[in-house]
């Protein structure tokens, strides 16, 4: 079994081995889930949930393995495994700014968005959530960020510009990669696309409160492969593509909140 995070998504919507799905790899047509497979949105929808997925999909771009193909009543998506790769074709001619203002894919079509899209898969998300809010919803938000290129607003950039991302660690004697100054560049790019999903993670957690949904509703918050470049990873080995990057601990978090 390859160390990528495809893995992770199969798992995600099946529960056995995910090589029985067809999908092997994240390109050259390794990328595409069998059709006759049933996801956990088919079953949910089949058990009166609305369903929605917002951001990365990377599971089928054509029918019939499209989000709205495979059980979901709601999609917002981009293409291939990333905005600003080839596969995704209508963001990829933007190059350096092909997270902003993107054109992406709701149920089927292609439309035009302003914003970052961070902001864009969760004000999207935010939106499902309380056009549904008096019953059962399954949302699937899943950020490409912090994915490369590593494109960020300049206002969550600014707040790591001035910082050394190798210092700070002088007491940690866990191994620590030597970082360059392009490592350095790249962490203080990650770290600020990271500050813009807690912050809209947050917007979404404000608003099933304002909803009053909170106690009737279970977040998961599940994370990605390890990073691709250098970077404090609290002594931890490997990066994307190693097979240490996969399952760190306490990369699935819940949050469920009710009342007797």
């Amino acid at each position: 079994m390859k160390p990528v995070y495809l893995i992770l998504l199969i798992i995600l919507f099946q529960v056995y081995f995910p090589l029985r799905t067809g999908v092997r790899d994240t390109y050259n047509g390794g990328a595409t889930m069998a059709s006759s497979e049933i996801t956990i949105a088919e079953m949910l929808k089949e058990a009166g949930y609305t369903t929605g997925n917002f951001g990365k999909w990377h599971l089928g771009d054509n029918f019939p393995s499209r989000p709205n193909d495979q059980g979901f009543d709601e999609s917002l998506i981009h293409l291939s495994g990333g905005m600003g790769q080839v596969g995704d074709f209508t963001t990829w001619f933007q190059g350096d700014s092909s997270y902003f203002n993107p054109v992406l894919w709701h149920n089927g079509k292609m439309e035009k968005y302003n914003g970052y899209c961070t902001d864009i898969f969760a004000g999207q998300a935010i939106q499902f959530i309380e056009n549904n809010r008096q019953k059962p919803f399954f949302c699937y938000l899943a950020f490409n960020a912090p994915h490369t290129p590593l494109q960020v607003p300049d206002k969550y950039y600014r707040q790591y510009q001035n910082i050394d991302p190798a210092k700070g660690f002088e007491n940690d004697d866990r191994p620590f990669p030597q970082m360059t100054e392009k490592d350095k560049e790249d962490a203080r790019k990650v770290y600020a696309m990271v500050s813009c999903i807690d912050e809209n993670i947050g917007k979404l957690f404000k608003k099933l409160d304002d909803l009053k949904i909170a106690d009737n509703t279970l977040v998961i918050f599940m994370t990605d492969n390890g990073p691709q470049q250098f970077r404090y990873v609290a002594g931890m080995r490997g990066r994307k593509g190693s097979v240490f990057s996969r399952w760190c601990p306490g990369s699935v978090l819940f949050k469920l909140s009710y009342k007797i």
